[in-house]
């Protein structure tokens, strides 16, 4: 799951029938080490990023009676970083910007849909509700991967004579 999203933009779409009391985690990449997760408490929309273990609240915003979808874009706009951008029905609702992209493997874990299972992506929402399964309707969660970071190949590429002089 993690090529999803390395060294580029990407967008993930969540199509719900959201009814005012519903709650939990929409869905959820990585753990501890990193990763990010959307979910519904007390009414508002939230978000958060775990970047390399340290948490990155990005926001939270109240939701109407109901909803038919949510929409995250985590926008490449430099060096291995990220803007991202909330959605719901179609009105941007939060923003974040120097989110730290995630690199190689990371996130470690995979995608949880509907709930958090194994290492939590935030430990704060861990502490007060577990895996927080969704109450409500969960139709669909897609991802679509958007254009590559263009100066990853440069990057890359010095990285990687970096590591094989370190070898030699």
């Amino acid at each position: 799951s993690s090529r999803l999203i390395a060294r580029k933009s990407f967008r993930v779409s969540v199509d719900w029938d959201y009814r005012s009391g519903d709650e939990g985690i929409l869905v959820a990449h990585g753990g501890q080490e990193a990763g990010y997760v959307l979910y519904v408490e007390d009414g508002e929309l939230g978000l958060e990023v775990c970047a390399y273990g340290t948490p990155m609240p990005i926001g939270r915003a109240p939701l109407a009676d109901t909803s038919e979808r949510v929409e995250i874009e985590f926008a490449v706009v430099a060096e291995r970083t990220w803007a991202v951008t909330v959605a719901v029905d179609g009105t941007e609702v939060m923003a974040g910007g120097d989110v730290p992209q995630f690199i190689s493997f990371l996130p470690f874990e995979g995608i949880d849909v509907g709930l958090d299972r194994r290492s939590p992506v935030s430990w704060a929402l861990f502490e007060r509700h577990g895996a927080f399964p969704f109450t409500g309707t969960l139709h669909a969660v897609t991802y679509t991967p958007g254009p590559a970071d263009p100066d990853e190949a440069e990057r890359r590429l010095a990285e990687l004579r970096e590591l094989a002089t370190g070898l030699e």
